[in-house]
């Protein structure tokens, strides 16, 4: 499944690019990225505020729909909406923070 995505371009685990060098900015790099979270940053799946629960539990709302649509049961949609936050979650908690990502890459 994630080789199908990434040949349509869905990053899934992780994208690429070629791009400048940042040290030599005359030659070419590829520059892998990490992928795998659906919500916008690691932070919409590890900080516990009011607000970013909120975004969690309608996320996790759509994915079950989106499952509920594909065929599954509700009690399926709703364990398999749960598998994926546990999953992005950890992917999350493994993921570079975005400032620690930019640092590293000088972009």
């Amino acid at each position: 499944a994630c080789v199908s995505l990434q040949q349509v371009n869905v990053p899934v685990l992780f994208d690429w690019e070629v791009i400048p060098d940042p040290a030599e900015p005359r030659r070419w790099a590829v520059h892998i990225i990490q992928g795998g979270l659906t919500m916008p940053s690691r932070d919409f799946y590890l900080k516990n505020d009011e607000s970013t629960v909120k975004q969690r539990d309608s996320y996790k709302r759509v994915v079950r729909r989106v499952l509920e649509l594909s065929g599954l049961a509700y009690k399926e949609a709703e364990d398999g909406a749960e598998t994926v936050l546990k999953v992005e979650t950890h992917l999350a908690n493994l993921a570079t923070p975005a400032a620690a990502e930019r640092q590293k890459t000088g972009h």
